[in-house]
């Protein structure tokens, strides 16, 4: 997902869609990629991924730097 950040959203949907269904993921960490004044937060369907984090038993980092507010989200 780091390098390319802004992606159209239903390719990084999918993109997204793919990596946690991996047998290998077990967290996707700072979902939104978001960094304050710095780095906007990718456009992705959250919902989508919440949902198959779910179904592939993946955790979700919610990081509450005060850079990242991954929560906001």
């Amino acid at each position: 997902v780091h390098n390319q950040l802004k992606m159209e959203a239903s390719k990084m949907t999918k993109r997204l869609l793919r990596a946690i269904s991996h047998p290998i993921t077990t967290i996707l960490g700072h979902p939104t990629n978001r960094r304050l004044l710095k780095r906007d937060p990718s456009n992705y369907d959250f919902e989508k991924i919440l949902e198959a984090c779910k179904k592939h038993h993946v955790a979700i980092e919610l990081n509450w730097h005060p850079e990242r507010m991954d929560i906001h989200k």
